[in-house]
């Protein structure tokens, strides 16, 4: 992987169609849990995931939220692992609504993951802010499943 970067959705809907034509691009969509996806399935390129800011057990009783869970992580590293098998997929977008926290904490895993040179990659992404639940939670379950 050359390239990781964090983009708000805003940006990711309006180049929707060139994202698609490119076979070079991977793209990790989280969606807010009501929010209308941007890309209309999921495949070997695309991954779309609904989470958002909270935290587990934090507003007990309200359907809308999804915190971040071990399920949500476990797909996102089985994403990145199966990028593996496509040479020549090198660049990967991660959007969120604003594309820094949400996002910044799934591209900095993807970072650690693909071996992405640190600096180039806060270069990339200088306004990211990782959201620390959604970064942790990745960590622990990148750390089970090398374990297991």
């Amino acid at each position: 992987m050359k390239l990781i970067k964090t983009l708000p959705h805003s940006v990711v809907n309006d180049n929707k169609e060139a994202i698609i034509n490119r076979s070079d691009v991977a793209v990790i969509c989280i969606l807010e849990p009501d929010e209308q996806p941007i890309f209309d399935r999921t495949t070997h390129r695309i991954l779309s995931v609904r989470f958002d800011h909270s935290l587990p057990g934090a507003m007990p009783g309200n359907s809308k939220q999804v915190a971040f869970s071990d399920a949500h992580a476990t797909k996102i590293l089985d994403f990145l692992l199966g990028l593996e098998n496509f040479t020549c997929i090198d660049k990967m977008l991660v959007s969120c609504n604003d594309g820094s926290s949400l996002s910044g904490a799934v591209a900095k895993a993807a970072r650690k993951h693909f071996g992405v040179d640190a600096e180039k990659f806060h270069l990339d992404n200088p306004f990211i802010r990782p959201n620390k639940h959604v970064l942790r939670k990745l960590h622990e379950t990148r750390k089970s499943l090398v374990t297991a």
